[in-house]
């Protein structure tokens, strides 16, 4: 009788946790499927700055610290550099793009992206940043467009995920030992609802580890907080620690060019793909201030997102910089690394794309049909409550 109540109850959880967050995840889903073709939402958006240019990663180019000067001269020289992303980067972009403010005379502003020609560094136009599809693609999926309660809701909905999984694969295993029949069984038989429940089960056993491994990665992601004591939290700004390192001397200045040769010097045959300038700027922490952070890259990389190299240079002491480098870290670390890389599918190469969408694909077609089971199941239960 214990086991008949437990088996109840996870039948329950299953079905009203799938059934309670089957939109959220619908949307979720979907945003992650739109966030692996950035820049071709790039180049649909703005096709004049983003089309027309095939990146030659042996051709050379420009160097950052002249894509940077050149994009100062935009909008009247009134524009603030705060950063930049290079070809090889994570949006799949041949054009290089520098990301800053625009003062407005009043206090305020806006966020703008000046697209350069990575060759020659003539800059190729302007685009807002907050309103580019890319931009709202990917951060609809980190936090549904409302900051840290967004990213606490998406959290929570991996965390219900894993649950919904875990349950289902309880409910799915046969008690009579025949799994292996069970699992290669595609005959659906039945009318469209018992048609409907047999696909569910069988796309939530052949696809239960790419579920996980988003659900797991997402949360992560979204709330690195939450596992710091299972990976180190995703960490590409300057830490206080690494502020303190990068500070020990009477207060100067570092040009980015000097910054540039620096990480030449100390990490040479890796190629930059993003960088991020010290923001001096009273509302933000110091430490934001103190350097700047350079992301690197080879193609042999296990961090396919930002590079396994990353280099602090010092804003203020000539000389003085800090590397953390993933490929010469320990395992935990390691895989710290990669959670960005294993999200987006970037780990596994070629295969990325039909990874990232057909696992999107199958998602949502077991979202679909378990809210399709779920709902044909209480319909008539709905309607005569409705009907009292």
């Amino acid at each position: 009788m214990q086991t008949l109540r437990f088996k109840r109850l996870v039948a329950d959880v299953h079905a009203w946790t799938g059934a309670l967050v089957c939109l959220l995840l619908l949307l979720v889903t979907l945003s992650g499927i739109a966030s692996a073709f950035l820049g071709d939402l790039f180049r649909l958006q703005y096709p004049d700055l983003y089309g027309g240019l095939e990146f030659n990663d042996d051709a050379g180019g420009a160097s950052v610290d002249l894509l940077v000067a050149n994009a100062a001269t935009a909008f009247d020289g009134q524009f603030i550099p705060l950063g930049a992303n290079l070809p090889g980067g994570h949006f799949d972009i041949e054009k290089a793009f520098v990301y800053g403010g625009v003062p407005d005379g009043k206090g305020g502003g806006e966020l703008a992206a000046v697209v350069l020609n990575p060759y020659t560094g003539e800059i190729l136009g302007t685009h807002p940043i907050l309103s580019s599809w890319a931009y709202l693609v990917v951060h609809f999926h980190e936090n549904l467009l409302l900051g840290q309660g967004g990213a606490w809701t998406v959290a929570v909905s991996g965390v219900l995920m894993l649950l919904f999984v875990i349950t289902g694969l309880y409910q799915w295993f046969p008690r009579s030992g025949r799994t292996l029949q069970k699992v290669t069984h595609f005959r659906l038989r039945g009318n469209g609802r018992s048609k409907m429940f047999q696909l569910h089960g069988l796309l939530g056993f052949w696809f239960a580890f790419p579920v996980i491994l988003f659900a797991v990665t997402g949360v992560y992601i979204a709330k690195p907080n939450w596992l710091a004591n299972a990976l180190p939290e995703i960490q590409a700004k300057t830490t206080p620690e690494i502020a303190e390192r990068l500070s020990q001397c009477e207060s100067g200045s570092v040009s980015l060019s000097d910054a540039v040769s620096v990480v030449t010097q100390e990490l040479p045959g890796r190629r930059i793909i993003g960088l991020t300038m010290p923001m001096p700027f009273p509302q933000l922490p110091p430490e934001d201030a103190a350097a700047y952070s350079f992301a690197t890259s080879t193609p042999k990389d296990i961090h396919k997102h930002e590079g396994d190299a990353r280099i602090w240079v010092s804003a203020t002491c000539p000389g003085l910089f800090y590397i953390e480098r993933v490929d010469r870290s320990n395992l935990r670390d390691s895989v710290g690394a990669m959670v960005y890389s294993l999200h987006s599918g970037r780990s596994l190469g070629p295969f990325r794309l039909l990874f990232v969408v057909g696992s999107g694909l199958v998602l949502t077609a077991l979202l679909c049909a378990g809210f399709y089971v779920w709902w044909t199941g209480n319909l008539r239960k709905f309607r005569k409550r409705w009907n009292r």
